[in-house]
């Protein structure tokens, strides 16, 4: 009689959790026993009660055990002339007998070395094997002739031995495997991180250069305008104050909604008006629903900066900018945001910086952000000026809130 079996391999979750817990060796099912049994220790295992996940585990490494011990038994069942009940019989005595022993020792003794703990668990459920192979015997009225024969003994014990030892090999590299997958997921998602906070370092290294510049020239268009025009002066305070408030708090929170961004825009805006005078009219278009939704910061600013800069700052007679925002597809998320001015238009944006310095570095940055999933078109308005319009998935929004990135 022959049997055959495979300790379970017992799935704690990601295997990236335990990237930082196992350094490496030999005792993969130990290892994950030993994890399991601290945490269902922790969670209160000593005073009666049982982990339900921890509960759900096990009984995922058991049913996997039960289906290997049954497949076994198909070969076992080759090699002797017994029935296929009574090769299954022995096969699931081994395999669980091997998976509860290793259960057992690593609740008692987190603190044994695997390697002890898997050949010991593999020993002391070989016995229990053999016990329940004797039991079975006993009940069928063939035991006193199974004792009589040493060389079946020794059979049924190097058989289950052997293939308890392949049983454990499998698993083992089966973690394995898994775990290197999870080290690539890992290392892929620390690359992810260090580029976004190296995207990030950079664009607040660019909007710290950038902000007093813009700070500078309006508070020395304020000091002209104190003597001649106070009533002037005094409203371009109020939309630098109400601009640079925004933007504090917009750095405070790390968080920011397309209600934000409107409003700093809008400031920006209104200064840029008292200094340009007639030369210079615009209008926010954008539904008040609209408000709350989540939206990476600086992506509308720059838009409206290089519109004022390459559009309507050049032109003699100034132009007008709208800035308007609408919902795509509501149920897949899309939405689009745009600036139109009628300024001097992409014949003259080409002229001067190309696409400017701040359209590029948002372009970089929605590609940082979004990937392909975003799109930043450029074409020529209805009225003349240039017509920019930024597409974006809400979801992706969502999870990039918390940006900072730069303007020109």
């Amino acid at each position: 009689m022959v049997w055959a079996t495979c300790p379970a391999w017992t799935p704690l979750g990601p295997p990236e959790d335990r990237l930082s817990q196992r350094p490496g060796g030999c005792g993969t099912l130990r290892y994950i026993t030993a994890q399991l049994s601290e945490s269902g220790r922790r969670a209160g295992m000593h005073s009666g009660s049982c982990n339900q996940v921890d509960v759900m585990r096990w009984g995922r490494t058991l049913a996997i055990t039960v289906l290997l011990c049954a497949a076994i038994a198909v070969v076992t069942q080759m090699l002797n002339d017994n029935g296929y009940l009574v090769n299954l019989w022995v096969s699931q005595g081994y395999g669980i007998s091997i998976v509860l022993s290793i259960m057992l020792i690593t609740t008692l003794r987190p603190d044994w070395p695997d390697l002890v703990v898997n050949l010991l668990g593999l020993v002391s459920g070989v016995v229990l094997g053999m016990l329940n192979l004797m039991l079975m015997l006993y009940f069928m009225g063939k035991l006193s002739d199974f004792v009589a024969q040493p060389d079946a003994i020794l059979s049924n014990v190097g058989v289950g031995l052997f293939f308890g030892c392949l049983g454990l090999l499998f698993f083992y590299s089966l973690y394995r495997l898994q775990l290197l997958r999870a080290e690539v997921s890992e290392q892929r998602r620390l690359q992810a991180e260090r580029e976004r906070a190296l995207t990030l370092s950079q664009l607040k290294v660019l909007q710290s250069q950038m902000e007093p510049h813009f700070l500078f020239n309006t508070l020395a268009n304020v000091q002209a305008m104190i003597g001649p025009e106070p009533e002037k002066a005094k409203a371009m305070i109020q939309a630098l104050t109400t601009m640079l408030r925004a933007n504090l708090n917009r750095v405070r929170s790390d968080t920011t909604t397309l209600g934000d961004e409107l409003t700093i825009a809008r400031s920006y805006l209104e200064i840029q008006s008292i200094r340009m005078g007639e030369r210079l009219s615009y209008e926010l278009a954008v539904p008040e629903a609209m408000y709350a939704l989540p939206l990476p910061p600086l992506l509308l600013q720059p838009l409206v900066e290089n519109a004022i800069r390459h559009g309507i700052e050049p032109k003699r007679e100034g132009g007008h900018i709208q800035v308007r925002a609408a919902t795509l597809d509501a149920q897949a998320g899309w939405w689009q945001l745009e600036v139109i001015d009628t300024g001097l238009g992409l014949d003259a944006l080409a002229q001067t910086q190309g696409e400017g310095v701040g359209l590029s570095n948002l372009k970089q940055r929605l590609q940082s952000l979004y990937g392909d999933s975003a799109e930043l078109t450029m074409r020529p308005g209805e009225q003349g000026g240039l017509h920019l319009t930024l597409v974006l998935p809400q979801t992706l929004a969502e999870q990039t809130t918390g940006e900072t990135g730069n303007n020109d």
